[in-house]
């Protein structure tokens, strides 16, 4: 990487934990976590049920 890009990385990860500390407010950054996990979780079993839902079924 170059040192442009490293100072662009820097500054977009400075960004995303002050855009994090904004929502999360005063709640506990470990209760936050596990907070954002859940929706991530979630996002993934309803992607695989979409994905799984639109897989042609086998006639037996």
């Amino acid at each position: 990487m170059t040192n442009g890009q490293n100072g662009q990385k820097k500054k977009l990860e400075t960004q995303l934990w002050n855009i994090a500390d904004s929502l999360r407010g005063k709640m506990n950054a470990d209760e936050f976590r596990d907070y954002c996990l859940g929706f991530i979780f979630y996002k993934y079993l309803l992607e695989f049920r979409l994905s799984h839902a639109k897989r042609p079924s086998r006639a037996e």
